[in-house]
């Protein structure tokens, strides 16, 4: 395991935790609510759906061994998971694109960006994924999705072009529902090599191959 070194960047993590552990009964709340009527993004407005730090620590473990440099993540909400990337890109010289759908949960992401001085490592991109992911130019050395599911296949078939070999994909929320179908195109994908489930988390990783 590496060990994240910036001081600043440590502290607002913490902070952030702290403040998504008070969070987890609107969360369940939510959620629960999704099941009766179908979760929409507005829902989830003031919600902070936040990864766990161990979670965040296998993400920078990923990032770090696989000197990956290019980190693109779907589903920004206040900014803790993007965070982790972050910091896995202040070590391999790289930088992050993040995409959210809704502005005021993108503000929010952007404070936490500014006090952690990582904000020259993060393009925060605001809008429909579909769009504000459509049109990136360079090599995807890693993928995050962590935003709502009805689009992941679209957006997996969008940025397939910007894959290269041994590009991982992790997928959040891989025991809900909605990501059976994303699993199912992986494993079906002939690119795709998957893990499955990473160990002792919800998040499940499938590697590209060229």
């Amino acid at each position: 395991m590496n060990t994240i070194t910036n001081i600043g960047l440590l502290r607002t993590l913490q902070t952030l935790h702290t403040e998504a552990a008070k969070e987890l009964p609107k969360l369940l709340k939510g959620l629960a609510k999704g099941i009766f009527t179908g979760l929409k993004p507005e829902d989830m407005r003031e919600t902070f759906m936040a990864i766990g730090a161990d979670q965040g620590q296998e993400m920078y473990d990923m990032i770090v061994a696989a000197k990956a440099r290019s980190i693109v993540e779907y589903g920004t909400s206040f900014g803790l998971s993007t965070l982790y990337l972050a910091a896995a890109a202040e070590q391999t010289c790289g930088k992050v694109i993040t995409t959210e759908l809704l502005g005021d949960k993108a503000d929010i992401a952007q404070a936490h960006f500014d006090q952690a001085k990582v904000s020259h490592l993060i393009d925060l991109r605001r809008g429909d994924a579909l769009k504000t992911l459509s049109n990136i130019d360079e090599p995807v050395h890693f993928f995050f999705m962590d935003g709502w599911s009805q689009i992941n296949i679209d957006l997996l078939k969008m940025l397939e072009p910007n894959f290269v070999d041994g590009t991982i994909v992790l997928l959040d929320n891989a025991n809900m529902p909605g990501s059976k179908a994303t699993k199912k195109y992986f494993e079906v994908h002939p690119q795709f090599e998957t893990s499955g489930n990473v160990k002792g988390s919800r998040t499940y990783k499938a590697t590209y191959q060229k």
